[in-house]
């Protein structure tokens, strides 16, 4: 059996961000219970209470299938939703604190069954770097599984821990990672890269886990969308 720890435990993560946040400054964050509900499954939503500093008042607007319409408008620090169909999801989060200040979260989830499916976790570094982190978790046996994800538009890359093969592709900016053999239920994979500020215009992560199992797939990768 193969399998990688996950470089950074999401423990750590919150912390060091929750660190970023000033005593009045405040950010939009929040976790779903799981990326990977079943169908009719509940699914709930917790916002990240160390991120809102010392704001209060806020009122949270939730797009829970990305389709651009408001699905729940609530003044509480959670919501939950149902998917009754399989696929993915970008859930986003609208927070508005009472001097009008509005900020935005988004994250993937996926419905349903899969082979393997992969959650990015984004965090802001003190330096200004943004520190990448995609795990990759099978729940079948998979072969050449990898990874493609879009580089954002006027950010330089750090790559920091990768597949066995690693290509930077510009003409289609995306770097794509590979690993060679096979894969099985339990396994985890991680890869991670550094983001370091250059013209940075671009703000929205995409990216998808590919690999072999009944022929060729894509599955698009779940977690953050957004800069923090």
């Amino acid at each position: 059996m193969k399998s990688k720890a996950v470089v950074q435990a999401f423990a750590v993560v919150c912390v060091l961000i929750a660190g970023s946040v000033g005593v009045a400054a405040w950010d939009a964050d929040f976790t779903p219970s799981t990326y990977n509900p079943e169908v009719g499954g509940l699914v709930e939503f917790e916002i990240c209470e160390s991120c809102l500093g010392s704001t209060a008042g806020f009122i949270y607007r939730w797009d829970f299938d990305g389709d651009g319409e408001t699905d729940l408008e609530s003044t509480e620090g959670f919501a939950s939703a149902t998917y009754d169909e399989a696929g993915y999801y970008i859930v986003t989060l609208t927070m508005q604190e009472d001097g009008g200040t509005r900020k935005t979260c988004r994250k993937g989830v996926f419905v349903g069954e899969t082979p393997v499916y992969g959650v990015r976790e984004v965090l802001e570094e003190s330096s200004g770097t943004i520190f990448v982190l995609i795990t990759i978790r099978f729940f079948d046996e998979i072969r050449v599984p990898g990874i493609e994800e879009r580089i954002l538009t006027g950010w330089q890359i750090e790559v920091i821990e990768a597949g066995e093969l690693v290509n930077l592709n510009a003409e289609q900016r995306t770097e794509e990672v590979a690993w060679m053999g096979s894969y099985e239920a339990g396994d985890e994979l991680t890869f991670s890269y550094r983001l370091h500020p250059g013209t940075a215009s671009g703000s929205e992560f995409s990216g998808d886990v590919t690999g072999f199992y009944d022929g060729y797939f894509k599955v698009s990768i779940c977690g953050a969308l957004t800069l923090p």
